[in-house]
């Protein structure tokens, strides 16, 4: 399971490494473990038998699971918004190009962090995870709306979002298995004439 989580380890770039290796092993083995059986029945002691730790260590680096699965959540949407950040419109740039390269990177870099966001959003993760992800694309899509000065109003955004989460959920349930730019395409269809 190592491999589930290396991608959204951007908080411990300046971390000692036994603290970094040890809270890695702790959220890769949660996420086996949510996986195999849900969020809700998942205990610290087993936790932390199956990371090879004891309970002090865990109680180290969380406060209990809710903190933890609180700081994976914080770090995937932190991820999200970096990726989105990053993606700068330039003046005479076609703004229909620029919002679908922002799309496009931002699955790009939730499909890397595809178990994750499976596990939180199934019926065994978190049910609020699907709000928090809601509120993270209304926000960017204010952002980047306001960055290219395209008119928008709240309902429009609320809409946009609304529907970017019903497309985004579908994805993941079905195992992101349609193609990035096809699934782009397909999203930028809620934004109308919009952006044309």
């Amino acid at each position: 399971m190592r491999n589930c989580l290396t991608n959204i380890d951007i908080d411990y770039q300046e971390t000692d490494s036994s603290v970094m290796k040890n809270t890695l092993n702790i959220e890769n083995t949660f996420l086996g473990l949510c996986l195999e059986k849900g969020i809700s029945r998942v205990s610290v002691s087993e936790l932390a038998r199956e990371a090879g730790i004891n309970r002090g260590t865990f109680y180290l680096h969380f406060e209990n699971l809710d903190d933890l699965v609180w700081n994976i959540e914080k770090k995937l949407l932190k991820k999200s918004r970096i990726v989105s950040e990053s993606q700068k419109y330039y003046k005479g740039m076609d703004k229909y190009s620029y919002i679908y390269s922002v799309l496009k990177s931002e699955l790009c870099s939730i499909k890397n962090d595809f178990l994750w966001y499976n596990m939180l959003l199934s019926a065994k993760g978190d049910p609020s995870f699907k709000h928090k992800v809601k509120k993270c694309i209304r926000i960017s899509a204010e952002k980047k709306f306001n960055e290219i000065n395209l008119p928008y109003d709240i309902v429009f955004l609320d809409y946009l979002a609304s529907g970017a989460m019903g497309i985004f959920s579908h994805w993941i349930e079905t195992g992101a298995k349609m193609d990035i730019d096809q699934l782009v395409r397909f999203s930028l269809l809620l934004t109308g004439d919009s952006i044309c």
